[in-house]
């Protein structure tokens, strides 16, 4: 299935996002004893199964708190929603957070997808 138009335009912004990290973390000093960097080794995200949904978490392992600002649901057969969806989710340090919930759009058939995702460190 070939990604159109907006939902292009998003897969784009997205993966522009989430390799663009222009503000320095808000939180600890780097100096600081015990601090952890937000970066993609302590940002990550898995796929629960659950209630036959698929379930989209994103753990932090930094030291400094982090907003996910989106994820997109691409390559779907018989999965809902299929596309971008912008948020605005704050996750703090050492936390998970559930982002995003995926199920078939018919039960009696089975789904799959793809997903990227986008962050940033949390301004304060």
């Amino acid at each position: 299935m070939a990604i159109q138009g907006a939902a292009a335009t998003a897969l784009l912004a997205l993966a522009a996002c989430a390799s663009a990290q222009s503000a320095p973390p808000a939180g600890p000093d780097p100096a600081t004893p015990g601090y952890v960097a937000p970066s993609d080794s302590t940002v990550v995200a898995r796929v629960d199964t659950a209630a036959g949904a698929q379930a989209i978490f994103v753990t932090n392992r930094s030291s400094v708190s982090i907003v996910v600002t989106g994820v997109l649901v691409a390559s779907c057969e018989n999965a809902n929603p299929c596309g971008a969806i912008p948020l605005q989710l704050e996750v703090a340090p050492g936390q998970g957070r559930y982002v995003a919930s995926v199920t078939p759009a018919d039960r009696r058939m089975p789904f799959s997808f793809r997903y990227t995702w986008s962050w940033r460190a949390a301004r304060r």
